[in-house]
Parts: C-alpha cells; sequence; structure tokens
C-alpha cells in the first residue's frame, strides 16, 4: 500500500470521528468560550471541520496563504458535517491526482508575507492538516465535557458510552 493509499484511509477515519463529535455541538452553545482568551465553541468547531480539506489544499498548491483563505460562517450544527464531508472527499480527490514523488514538493503556510512554515508535501499532510485537525477535535472534547454535553467515542467508547 502506498504512503497516499494511507493518508486516504486515515483521512476517511478521521473525517468519521471529527464527524461524530462535531455532530454533537448545540447551536444554542455556539457563542460559548471556556475562557476570553479561547475561540468560541462555533470558531474552533467550523476550524477543525475546515482542516479536513486541508489534504487536498496542500496536494494542488505549493502554499497556502491564511490571509486569502476565506472565513466560513456557520449558522446550523450540519453545515460544520457537510463541511467535513466535503474536505474528505476533496481530499482523497485530490490525493489520487498526486504521485507519491510529488510529496516531496515543498509546501508554504503564510499569513500574507509572514511565512509560518516551509515543509514538504508529506510532512505538511501529517502535521499541518491530520495532526492538527485532530489537536483541535480534542480541545472540542473539553470544550463539550465543560458543558456536561455527552461526548462520543472516537478511539473506542467513551466515558459516557459505557
Amino acid at each position: 500500500m502506498t504512503y497516499i493509499q494511507l493518508l486516504i484511509q486515515e483521512i476517511k477515519r478521521e473525517a468519521e470521528s471529527t464527524i461524530k463529535l462535531l455532530e454533537r455541538i448545540p447551536e444554542d452553545k455556539f457563542i460559548w468560550r471556556p475562557h476570553a482568551k479561547s475561540m468560541s465553541l462555533i470558531a474552533l468547531a467550523a476550524h477543525t471541520a475546515g482542516l479536513t480539506e486541508w489534504p487536498a489544499l496542500i496536494a494542488k498548491a505549493s502554499e497556502l496563504d491564511l490571509a486569502n483563505h476565506p472565513k466560513v460562517v456557520i449558522n446550523h450544527t450540519q453545515e460544520l458535517v457537510l463541511i467535513v464531508i466535503a474536505g474528505a472527499k476533496a481530499s482523497e480527490e485530490a490525493l489520487n491526482t498526486i504521485t507519491e514523488n510529488d510529496l516531496d514538493r515543498e509546501w508554504t503556510l503564510r499569513f500574507g508575507e509572514n511565512i509560518i512554515k516551509n515543509l514538504n508535501k508529506r510532512d505538511a499532510i501529517r502535521t499541518s492538516a491530520l495532526n492538527h485537525q485532530i489537536h483541535h477535535r480534542g480541545q472540542l472534547t473539553v470544550y463539550l465535557r465543560l458543558l456536561n454535553i455527552p461526548l462520543p467515542g472516537l478511539y473506542g467508547p467513551s466515558a459516557d458510552e459505557q
């Protein structure tokens, strides 16, 4: 199995877990935040959902400029799920159009003129997309726990599903 095939499998698996978590977000808590310096629940959820498309963005281009990256406005929980589904599909399709050698090409994450990081596409997909999404999904579990919302099992049963 190629590395690209392994990435596609992981994208699909992580999208399923992300959907299970995002479906739990109550719309009446969208603006809640655990601390003044924290993102709101909806901002964190939208960012987490949007990261599902990042493997596609990385595969198809040599850089991502966050200054030009569109901000998404979410009004309903189901919109988050649709973003994940579309992002996972786009990522799978994009990865199916590149070669293993393409993964060695350089990719840059920037905000305007400020370069945040330069990585090869292989590492960018792993760290800037997949690990990044998993990290924020973990933050979302804390938000939901603080709101007393039962958590789904993501890698096995949760304490709420036993």
